[in-house]
């Protein structure tokens, strides 16, 4: 999971049929699912990946 920042994230879910341009929505849920960041490392952007390990090599 990468670190977001603090904070309260939401993600909406919707069942339509038909293209991009055209389309029928059936059903939207919005804040089907929300998610709280609590992060005690720093974040810098919109996310950030852990770094297990980071290994520089210097090849002639």
């Amino acid at each position: 999971m990468p670190v977001m920042p603090p904070g309260d994230y939401s993600i909406d879910a919707i069942f339509a049929e038909g293209t991009q341009e055209d389309k029928q929505v059936h059903h939207w849920f919005y804040d089907a699912l929300v998610i709280r960041s609590y992060v005690s490392a720093t974040v810098f952007g919109l996310m950030g990946v852990p770094m297990k390990s980071i290994v520089l090599k210097i090849e002639s």
